[in-house]
């Protein structure tokens, strides 16, 4: 909107978008093939891009990243939410902003309610940023069980138990849970509530078994400022600019638990809130905290925690500064030195993408092919194709549309796609039956064990 205001054109050498969902879009002016490699290589003023991608341009040694690294240099990074980097990757994004800040004209402007720790040597935008967080006054946490756990049909019997009380003040409340399977189950049984009281109260579900396309439109319309509930996974967490009058979060590290109470009267507009934060167990007594995060993270967190029942929102920097210190402790987190000394000499590093999304299981993409019908024509037609590079090129153009339409799902070992999805020219059509309307992709309970949901 800025560049079209100052009356500039703007195509992809003025602006570049870099991530999954992205058109592969530059310039009409260029022949296919330069244009792709205009836009793998980053040769634009602006590109908007993902932590992953930046990281592999700076850190993997695959070409087709390096192939980036020049265009990093002497340009102006900002980097929002640092703080929700993996802790290994710490110390080595310090040393190598500092490294690119010192050998060329590179500025970094790193952003975050929550600072880590590692960023010591940043000259402060805001030197007196203490006492703007002491007058800050939009939510209280209220730290229910810390020490001990509610299990799932309990705490699904609390939230029934207030869903009249919301609905009567016509209210904006969200949950957030910590598994996909957890979100599930309670999304489903507060729709059920609803529907066997005869309520039309907005209801809407965001995870990553709903499609992209989807999940954006939900977040536009809970973006209007009707009164709904919203069930999510901690996706929501970075980047989803709500205002919610009520949040109600399963447990988690600290910066995440903050994360989400900035989602509470964001726009400070309503007084005080409240945030609610449970320690949630699954039907076998397993707490689903610890099947999502590190148990170093938690227990400082429960550390941090320890006997405080409620924290009011002005007092949140003296909180996660000691959060953050525990964590860079001896007994704290792995921060990334040896990482970063085997970077620098040359012995094997441990893989980014590891570091970023954990041990990948064998992993299949679904698409839901009647959310965007023409595609499967545009599919054959790419397939009859007889130059392999060509027909490659052609495939990448339509990488965003695709992703829009499509799940990822990790399989165990007895998962066969075949029995849920038929192959189409090489990528997995879901059968419509095993996606759901409202909360997205799901298995019947035979089939569960076989999924890492």
């Amino acid at each position: 909107k800025i560049l079209k205001i100052a009356d500039q054109k703007v195509d992809g050498s003025w602006l570049l978008a870099s991530h999954s969902l992205s058109d592969r879009k530059y310039s009409n002016h260029l022949e296919p093939d330069e244009e792709d490699f205009f836009i793998d290589t980053w040769r634009s003023d602006i590109i908007i891009t993902t932590y992953d991608q930046f990281l592999y341009a700076l850190m993997e040694p695959d070409s087709k990243y390096q192939l980036r690294f020049h265009n990093i240099i002497d340009s102006i990074i900002i980097m929002d939410e640092v703080q929700s980097l993996p802790a290994k990757l710490w110390v080595p994004l310090k040393k190598i902003l500092e490294s690119l800040t010192g050998m060329s004209k590179s500025k970094v402007l790193l952003m975050s309610a929550t600072l880590p720790a590692f960023i010591q040597n940043a000259e402060l935008l805001l030197p007196d940023f203490k006492y703007y967080f002491s007058q800050f006054n939009r939510y209280k946490i209220n730290i229910r069980n810390t020490n001990k756990n509610i299990g799932i049909d309990g705490f699904i019997k609390i939230l029934i138990d207030n869903i009249g009380y919301w609905i009567d003040r016509k209210m904006r409340v969200l949950i957030t849970l910590n598994t996909r399977r957890s979100a599930q189950k309670i999304f489903l049984e507060i729709s059920r509530y609803l529907e066997e009281n005869k309520s039309s109260f907005p209801e809407y579900f965001i995870s990553s078994d709903v499609i992209p396309k989807e999940r954006l439109d939900r977040i536009d319309e809970i973006k209007k400022g009707n009164p709904c509930i919203v069930v999510t996974t901690q996706s929501i967490e970075a980047g989803v600019d709500i205002d919610m009058d009520h949040v109600i979060r399963d447990f988690a590290p600290l910066d995440s638990l903050i994360q989400i109470a900035g989602r509470c009267n964001r726009n400070g507009e309503k007084g005080q809130k409240d945030v609610e934060i449970y320690q949630i167990s699954s039907e076998n007594g397993r707490l689903f905290c610890e099947m999502i995060y590190d148990e170093v993270h938690l227990q400082k967190t429960r550390q941090v925690l320890s006997g405080i029942e409620l924290i009011n929102e002005k007092n949140i920097l003296k909180v996660t500064e000691k959060y953050f210190m525990l964590l860079m402790g001896k007994d704290g987190v792995d921060t990334g030195e040896q990482l970063i000394n085997n970077f620098a000499y040359w012995k094997e590093v441990e893989n980014i993408k590891n570091i970023l999304r954990g041990e990948q299981i064998k992993k299949y993409e679904f698409y839901l092919m009647d959310k965007d019908p023409s595609l499967m024509e545009i599919i054959k037609e790419i397939h009859k194709i007889e130059d392999r590079w060509e027909r490659r090129r052609v495939w990448k153009r339509i990488s965003g549309r695709l992703a829009q339409i499509s799940i990822s799902v990790l399989a165990k070992r007895n998962f066969v796609p075949e029995e849920i999805a038929e192959d189409f020219n090489g990528i997995w059509i879901l059968d419509p039956v095993y996606y759901h309307d409202k909360i997205g992709f799901h298995f019947t309970a035979e089939d569960a064990s076989c999924l890492v949901l």
